[in-house]
């Protein structure tokens, strides 16, 4: 999936299958604002459905080429950090507190030297995460 990077349409006109969680398509299909990192990426267009396997090759936004076990590594640290902060907000903790209580520390060496360094990451988690 090359989101960010624009690649959706010219890969999908020569056959690629462009796959999406469904809160990813429906997010990929209205124009967004990323106000954490002061960007704008308009609606992509329409996109198709597939298994990954152990063969799949996974393009990402940003990032080098993935696996299926790549994508299964991120979704796995994804929904451990949410669940932390969830926690946290549940205990009462402000913002404040919560990134003092490094909810990614763990996952920072391997997620955090990308695109998106780690303060970036947790201040979008908290936007995401509701109170």
């Amino acid at each position: 999936m090359l989101v960010c990077a624009g690649g959706n349409e010219a890969f999908g006109k020569e056959g690629a299958w462009i796959v999406a969680q469904d809160n990813v398509r429906r997010r990929m299909s209205s124009n967004q604002v990323m106000s954490f990192i002061g960007a704008r990426q308009p609606s992509s267009a329409k996109s198709g459905h597939a298994l990954a396997t152990d063969k799949t090759k996974i393009i990402p936004g940003h990032g080098p080429l993935a696996s299926k076990a790549d994508a299964q590594a991120m979704r796995t640290m994804l929904a451990t950090v949410i669940q932390r902060i969830k926690d946290l907000r549940q205990a009462g903790k402000s913002d404040d507190e919560i990134r003092a209580a490094q909810p990614s520390a763990e996952f920072d060496a391997r997620w955090g030297n990308g695109f998106v360094k780690p303060e970036g990451f947790l201040r979008m988690m908290l936007g995401v995460v509701g109170r």
